[in-house]
């Protein structure tokens, strides 16, 4: 889990790295189907903007089980959302403006979309020791 929470963070820190999109995508195959839950507590300002953003559009996955998008929306998102701030850059994305969030990853999530159909078929990752 140490890695995931490092690609996690290194995902909100740095949305803009050329690793982004790699690091997406272990972190929303974790959320999605091995019930990783990042550790939160200790983003402010802007990094808890872009971390809201992420984990509220993981949540908007059908993909996601009920029981990981309740507890994402109900435990994390609400204490991002009071220690977030709000970013300078203009974004397209809604829910990227909602948040504040000074990256909407577009082409990211985008890439997301062969993990989440019916044939994708999720093997535990080794990324998550």
């Amino acid at each position: 889990m140490k890695k995931l929470q490092s690609e996690f963070e290194s995902l909100v820190k740095d949305p803009s790295s050329p690793t982004a999109g790699e690091s997406l995508k272990q972190v929303a195959l974790a959320v999605w189907y091995e019930k990783f839950v990042p550790d939160v507590k200790d983003l402010s300002g802007l990094d808890a903007s872009q971390a809201g953003f992420i984990l509220d559009k993981l949540c908007c996955y059908h993909c996601l089980a009920d029981e990981q998008s309740a507890l994402i929306r109900s435990q994390l998102l609400p204490g991002l959302k009071k220690r977030s701030l709000a970013s300078t850059n203009e974004v397209r994305d809604q829910l990227a403006r909602e948040w504040g969030a000074p990256s909407e990853l577009k082409p990211e999530f985008r890439a997301l979309l062969p993990y989440q159909r019916r044939v994708y078929r999720h093997t535990h990752s080794a990324s998550s020791d």
